[in-house]
């Protein structure tokens, strides 16, 4: 018998202890058993007393179903003007969330939302039954209302954040499981007093925070992934705790951090405890056939608080978005040459074969996304050398979070140079256990290029320029001069046509005639192209 294992004695003991019950750990035991049994006793402890912070065992056990009303504000981090600025309004949300815990594996959930971005208000419903979902309303904005399979990041991201703001599903699964919980001992914050107790997680240990004076669950931290930020700090804090039927505690202000800052802030109201929920709530219409992918579902868990920010922009990221769609720019007469827009995704990158390799205009979205442009550049035969260049038109999260792979490559990374501070740190960082990616662990030095205001050639015939727009400061749009592409994102998005006033067109316009340029298309970061013509046509410029 190893000295990690418990004699049968002192394990009854420990399992005695576990459950509440009195006993002594038998005197035979060795030092080893012994100091085991100490620590099941103090993580016993610690569960117990986490358990009757949100009402006691009893009424845990007897915690079958929930619902409540919640007025929320979500954020988004890294969509602002400023690089590394932090997070920005995403939605507004009202929600009526219905939550079956007993009786299935995993939990039924329901949430009825009206999200409003944009200033417009979206009506959602989301229902994850097993280990499918769908969804029911206008899930993303410019949409027209439909029914569609959830795709697994979405269903784990979901059940994932519902678990961080009701700590009653974690604690609900350690007293199922009681060797999910260890003790994390005592800490004073800001001059409080916790006793913490730590549950084992397959991304990250997860704390619990129990105001020892008040006798109340005060906060959760965990870790999860930024694809920018990379292993960022989340934590939950709990406010307002009441006392609702059968005994159960819950919380009416609830808010959640990511790296420091704020991504949810819940107001609860009409919270009912063990409501009678049918079964036809979480029932599934017939058409809808959703698919269980457990390695997206993996990647859902440890990035909910990305994904869900998306969400709630309404600029939807679920899926994986790995698809290559290449898409050949030409007007049926004349076609660029050595260049691939590669679609089939929210987010756009453009390839161009070069005399010395390969430039991807748009680090775009996350590293699986990149790791997918990487393989269709070494598949094609349209394509050879190496990727030496990346330039991305912008910080914000979508189009520049899948830059770290083409840096693991070598890549020069092209941003703008109110940006190279921010992407060093960004490559500077190789150090992610909970999603790591190629330049994680290697010392491969991180050329960043900034752009400056009278614009950056470089030694492959492609030119840069800053873009003087509010929606960034630090905007470039690339261009190859030998074969008339302009490329733009979020700026205008091709194929449909700008209007007069519309003040980010005219600034592409206004650039493109202070350079000198003389583009045949545009093509987009989103979208897919439009010949220059067309576009300066719609403006009204001769």
């Amino acid at each position: 018998m190893g000295p990690s294992r418990l004699s049968s004695s002192a394990a009854l003991g420990a399992l005695a202890l576990t459950m509440g019950l009195t006993g002594l750990v038998p005197a035979g035991a060795t030092s080893g058993a012994a100091a085991t049994a100490e620590g099941s006793q103090r993580a016993a402890g610690s569960l117990r007393m986490a358990v009757d912070a949100v009402g006691g065992a009893s009424a845990l056990r007897g915690l079958k179903t929930f619902q409540y009303r919640a007025g929320a504000e979500r954020s988004i981090l890294d969509e602002g003007a400023v690089p590394g600025s932090g997070a920005s309004p995403a939605a507004t949300v009202e929600a009526r969330v219905r939550y079956r815990l007993k009786g299935s594996r995993p939990p039924r959930v329901r949430i009825d939302n009206v999200r409003t971005s944009l200033g417009v208000d979206r009506p959602v419903r989301e229902v994850l039954s097993g280990r499918r979902g769908y969804i029911s309303g206008v899930d993303a904005n410019f949409s027209q209302p439909a029914t569609k399979a959830m795709t697994s990041d979405r269903w784990a991201a979901i059940h994932r954040e519902q678990e961080l703001l009701n700590p009653h599903v974690l604690l609900s699964r350690a007293l199922d499981r009681p060797s999910l919980a260890s003790n994390g001992g005592q800490r004073t914050i800001d001059g409080r007093r916790y006793r913490v107790l730590v549950l084992r997680d397959a991304v990250a240990p997860i704390e619990l925070f129990v105001d020892v004076r008040k006798e109340r669950i005060a906060m959760l931290r965990t870790t999860q992934h930024d694809y920018l930020r990379r292993d960022v700090p989340v934590e939950v804090t709990y406010r307002g705790w009441r006392r609702e039927d059968d005994g159960v505690r819950f919380p009416r202000r609830v808010a959640l951090t990511s790296d420091g800052f704020e991504m949810v802030r819940e107001r609860r109201t009409e919270v009912d405890v063990n409501p009678r929920i049918k079964s036809r709530v979480f029932r599934f219409p017939s058409a809808v056939d959703p698919v269980y992918d457990a390695d997206l579902a993996d990647i859902g868990t440890r990035t909910s608080e990305w994904l869900l920010s998306f969400v709630a922009l309404g600029f939807i990221k679920d899926g994986g978005q790995r698809a290559i769609n290449p898409i050949t720019i030409t007007d049926g007469t004349t076609t660029a040459a050595g260049v691939k827009l590669l679609g089939g995704v929210a987010n756009n990158s453009l390839v161009v074969q070069r005399p010395g390799g390969v430039v991807v205009f748009e680090g775009a979205l996350h590293d699986h996304r990149a790791e997918a442009v990487i393989q269709y550049i070494e598949d094609s035969p349209d394509f050879t050398g190496p990727i030496t260049h990346v330039v991305t038109t912008h910080h914000h999260a979508d189009h520049a979070s899948g830059m770290r792979p083409y840096v693991a490559l070598g890549a020069t990374a092209v941003v703008g140079e109110q940006a190279v501070p921010f992407f060093q740190q960004v490559f500077a960082d190789r150090g992610s256990t909970v999603l790591p990616d190629r330049l994680d662990g290697t010392t491969v030095a991180a050329n960043v290029q900034g752009v400056p205001a009278a614009g950056l050639s470089l030694p492959n015939g492609i030119q840069v320029f800053p873009l003087q727009t509010e929606h960034s400061v630090d905007m470039v749009v690339p261009y190859v001069a030998d074969q008339g592409i302009l490329f733009t994102s979020d700026t205008y998005s091709p194929p449909g046509l700008p209007s007069p006033s519309d003040a980010n067109a005219q600034a592409i316009a206004a650039m493109v005639k202070a350079r000198g340029l003389t583009p045949k298309w545009i093509a987009g970061g989103h979208g897919t192209f439009i010949s220059y013509a067309a576009f300066k046509a719609a403006l009204g410029i001769p």
